[in-house]
């Protein structure tokens, strides 16, 4: 499956999101902390929301201080017909307390987000009723644009959690790849892709020196074989290799295709954190590097 690559297939997908709570609600919930200068975010989508869903907290580069916006989450297109907006926005006047009830604020700004369209004249509106206030109206184009930025894994058909897992061992990775790396930080993703060459063992016998060695790729491997060994003299780029094989699989659309979760960790962890019980972490892929050598194992 491959990611939706036109803003026509992206808007279908957003748009799909018909129940308002249960669809739309959990997206903004993961969106709203990426979004540039967040601090936090907290759901008061409920009988106490006091007309906003989410009250996000950002900090402000002028000042230093923290702001206090107020969300409004729809789905659906936002016509003329705006008699439950307006009545929210009123509410978003009163009091609140955030930061689970340790503070008491107002709220300096109010958005309003749909994860389809909103007319010229609904804008208009609003802006007219509420000329006072500061409101800004994002729809799907902006949604859109925010998840592409922020949350690409939300195009594919993964579970959220996994997703944001996924997103998160991939960064991981690259930062491991930055700190071990020789080369500038900006060609850290060079890789010159390596093979692993297998060694057969014949205990007693004498090695046949005629037979061709074989050679694949770490990729094959993994997919051929339940445990494999990697050695190497130091230096030869067993950890760089298994860095990449960990990015390849934390790749959305080759988790789709195999179904292969990677963990990434050392060999201490695994032998504290699991008691070198490889099935304990129940994975269908684990990899596990150490000092003196490294191995993918299932």
């Amino acid at each position: 499956m491959q990611q939706p690559d036109t803003p026509r297939q992206k808007r279908l997908i957003l748009g799909n999101l018909s129940d308002e709570v249960r669809d739309f609600h959990p997206l903004l919930e993961r969106l709203l902390p990426r979004l540039p200068r967040v601090v936090a975010v907290e759901y008061t989508h409920g009988t106490d929301e006091k007309g906003a869903d989410f009250v996000v907290s950002r900090q402000n580069d002028l000042l230093g201080d923290i702001e206090y916006i107020g969300v409004i989450a729809k789905v659906g297109k936002i016509t003329q017909n705006l008699s439950q907006i307006e009545q929210q926005i009123d509410e978003c006047d009163e009091e609140r307390l955030v930061l689970s009830g340790k503070k008491k604020v107002r709220l300096q700004e109010i958005w309003i987000v749909t994860n389809e369209g909103v007319t010229h004249g609904a804008k208009e509106k609003i802006f007219r009723k509420f000329a006072s206030r500061k409101i800004l109206v994002f729809d799907h184009t902006a949604v859109c644009g925010w998840i592409d930025a922020y949350l690409e894994n939300f195009w594919y058909t993964i579970p959220p959690g996994v997703g944001d897992y996924l997103r998160r061992l991939t960064s991981e990775l690259r930062d491991m790849d930055r700190r071990h790396n020789l080369l500038p930080s900006q060609m850290a993703d060079f890789y010159v892709e390596q093979d692993l060459r297998k060694m057969e063992f014949s205990y007693g016998a004498k090695k046949d020196r005629s037979r061709k060695p074989t050679f694949a790729s770490v990729f094959d491997t993994v997919e051929a074989n339940r445990i494999t060994f990697i050695e190497g003299i130091p230096g030869s780029g067993k950890s760089q290799m298994l860095r990449q094989a960990g990015k390849h699989y934390a790749n959305p659309v080759v988790y789709l295709t195999t179904k292969r979760l990677p963990v990434f960790t050392d060999f201490r962890s695994l032998c504290e954190g699991w008691n070198g019980d490889l099935l304990k972490p129940r994975r269908q892929n684990l990899w596990v590097s150490s000092g003196m050598g490294n191995f993918p194992s299932v």
